[in-house]
């Protein structure tokens, strides 16, 4: 047990950046220098289909194996898969691993050491039986899969459940759904063991299920109201991807909660801007829009709230900014006013070349061509003390709105 806790302990020290499971399998590209650097970065073994353009066990391979969910919830997490013509530019590679046979799955290290290795077609079941088989072959995968059957023979101790989450956690595999599975198993006075209010922490993902209820129920111990605030931006970036309505309206009535109603009110505000900017909803962005300027923004950009609170003065600084953008590229020419008077009043107190870069574009997307370049130019006299390249991004702004067109 030390053996595998300290395997554990190395394996999430070397955590990488990786992407989630996919519906079929990801085959990357690029050069087998960079597969091999990919591989080792991200603590992954590599996958190479080896394979030949007139083969049909290959083509039947690709499309009744590599395309499905499955093979791709196997994969995915776990391997860097790359394809090989045999008989094309992947030859040099098919001789260096003497394959003569179509197809071959090779197994590899990521320094191309081969680690397992079949030949010829292998339905679904059978091809994900060869990845556990190559995936065992390394400290790290034989210890997962340990737990993962562990886990399936119905092992609930919370040490065991800890462990076998986070490898989960580390290699990017969804933890949510199994949690309400085993919450729902799980005796209700269990929950007041630490591990077990821990390993409840760790694994709700989502703003929904017994585990989101049971935090809630927590939501004063500072740690667990942190878990909840990214639980619930979690979910509303869910609903924005889905462009789930019913569930971004419920997740945002949760902030409420959490939160005190000022901050609350920010939140849910600016949710709603970039929810209604991701599903094009013009109308319901340019009012949220309107209110977080009149709410959140403008009351802090007074000369009173920069003497006294500096800190909430720049905070206000950036959010305008931000919120200049969508403006920018989001919102009618005829809803423009408000946010040009606002950087109109910000840049008679602050020369920065930003605002005024900012400004000169609202200015453009008015109609008012002729201030815009004036602003513009102001803006690229103030920026000879920036990058070299943010420099030439005002200059080429300025060439655009004077040959009309930005």
């Amino acid at each position: 047990m030390i053996r595998t806790l300290y395997l554990f302990c190395l394996l999430v020290c070397l955590v990488s950046t990786v992407t989630p499971a996919s519906a079929q399998i990801r085959f990357e590209k690029g050069s087998w220098e960079t597969i091999k650097a990919k591989a080792k970065a991200e603590k992954k073994l590599i996958f190479v289909d080896v394979y030949a353009t007139w083969c049909s066990p290959c083509k039947v391979l690709d499309r009744q194996v590599f395309s499905t969910k499955e093979a791709g919830e196997k994969m995915n997490p776990f391997f860097i898969s790359y394809k090989v013509d045999a008989e094309a530019g992947g030859r040099p590679l098919a001789l260096q691993y003497a394959v003569k046979a179509y197809p071959t799955g090779l197994f590899l290290d990521h320094e191309g050491k081969v680690v397992h290795q079949f030949v010829g077609f292998r339905p679904v079941q059978a091809f994900i039986a060869e990845a556990d088989r190559a995936f065992r072959t390394t400290e790290n995968g034989l210890v997962y899969s340990l737990y993962e059957e562990a886990f399936q023979q119905k092992r609930r101790d919370s040490e065991l459940l800890l462990i076998y989450f986070k490898f989960r956690r580390v290699y990017n595999l969804p933890t949510h759904e199994l949690l309400e599975q085993v919450l729902a198993e799980t005796p209700a006075d269990s929950l007041q063991v630490p591990n077990w209010q821990k390993f409840i922490a760790q694994n709700t993902e989502w703003a929904r299920g017994k585990g989101f209820e049971w935090l809630l129920t927590q939501k004063e111990v500072p740690n667990i109201k942190n878990r909840l605030e990214f639980i619930i931006s979690n979910t509303v970036r869910q609903a924005q991807e889905t462009k789930d309505h019913d569930l971004f309206r419920q997740t945002l009535a949760y902030l409420d909660e959490i939160v005190e109603p000022a901050a609350a009110r920010e939140l849910k505000t600016r949710y709603e801007i970039g929810f209604y900017t991701e599903t094009k909803n013009i109308d319901q962005l340019t009012r949220s829009a309107e209110r977080y300027l009149e709410e959140e923004v403008r009351p802090h950009l007074t000369e009173e709230t920069r003497q006294n609170d500096p800190e909430a003065y720049t905070k206000a600084q950036d959010q305008l900014t931000s919120l200049c953008w969508t403006y920018v590229n989001h919102i009618k020419k005829d809803n423009l006013s408000r946010i040009c008077d606002c950087m109109a009043d910000m840049i008679r107190k602050e020369q920065n070349p930003h605002l005024l870069n900012q400004y000169a574009s609202l200015l453009y997307k008015q109609g008012n061509k002729q201030e815009a370049i004036e602003a513009q130019t102001q803006a690229v006299a103030l920026a000879q003390n920036l990058s070299p390249e943010e420099l030439k991004d005002f200059e080429n702004t300025l060439k655009q709105m004077k040959r009309n067109k930005l």
